[in-house]
């Protein structure tokens, strides 16, 4: 199962770069950056501003991008992160 996600890089920029340029331990981040990660993060922004547009106090775009980020940002980055380690570990087993 954990072969099948890393080796599915349609979009992504490990599928730019080339698995054969970058280092092992970054497949699993550069195969998160790609195209359909992008359109969620701007779904989630516009979906974030919308609701934000009835409240008191209205966000300008910039301000809901950068919550989003922080957010979801660090959530995707811990994710990340133990796949890194999975990775890393699994090299030295």
């Amino acid at each position: 199962m954990l072969e099948d996600a890393l080796y599915s890089d349609w979009y992504s920029l490990l599928g730019v770069l080339g698995r054969d340029t970058v280092p092992e331990w970054l497949h699993a981040p550069l195969l998160g950056l790609n195209l359909f990660h992008l359109i969620f993060v701007l779904l989630l922004t516009l979906a974030v501003w919308l609701l934000r547009q009835d409240s008191t106090t209205t966000w300008r775009w910039g301000r809901t991008l950068r919550f989003v980020l922080a957010t979801y940002g660090s959530g995707i980055l811990l994710w990340w992160l133990v796949l890194v380690f999975l990775q890393v570990n699994e090299a030295t087993v």
